[in-house]
């Protein structure tokens, strides 16, 4: 039982983590509607249930680490850039590592959920008029 509570507990630092790493830091400071995301949390910790997986708008590319496969685009409405999503991998494997120094058990894989077992992590735009996103 305590195996499964850390896993629980490592599968949501690691899911605020990317939020943060995907969001600026006005995250926090604009009074919106719910964006979805304890709902999404909640349902993933109770359900095991995910929304699905996103499509991005331009043609996707990819980024593979020993864990995580970055899902990102250089053109449409979700473009970003090659900077960007490098970062953003070597930051998910650096928590990732501390993680396991810490001696955590690793979160269960995705069952093939993104075309591999590793954790996928997708960037696009999510932009709430002009803020890229919100927590209540």
């Amino acid at each position: 039982m305590k195996n499964f509570i850390c896993m629980k507990y490592l599968c949501v630092s690691i899911y605020i983590l990317i939020l943060f790493l995907i969001f600026p830091s006005n995250i926090f400071t604009q009074d919106i509607d719910d964006c979805g995301t304890e709902k999404s949390l909640r349902d993933f910790l109770v359900l095991g249930k995910t929304s699905g997986r996103p499509t991005l708008s331009g043609t996707v590319q990819y980024i593979f680490t020993a864990n995580f496969k970055i899902h990102y685009t250089l053109s449409g409405q979700d473009a970003t850039t090659l900077a960007w999503a490098e970062s953003t991998a070597v930051y998910a494997e650096y928590c990732w590592r501390i993680c396991d120094s810490l001696g955590w058990i690793n979160p269960p894989p995705d069952y093939g959920e993104g075309g591999d077992n590793r954790y996928d992590i997708y960037i696009r735009h999510t932009s709430i008029d002009g803020y890229w996103g919100a927590a209540k």
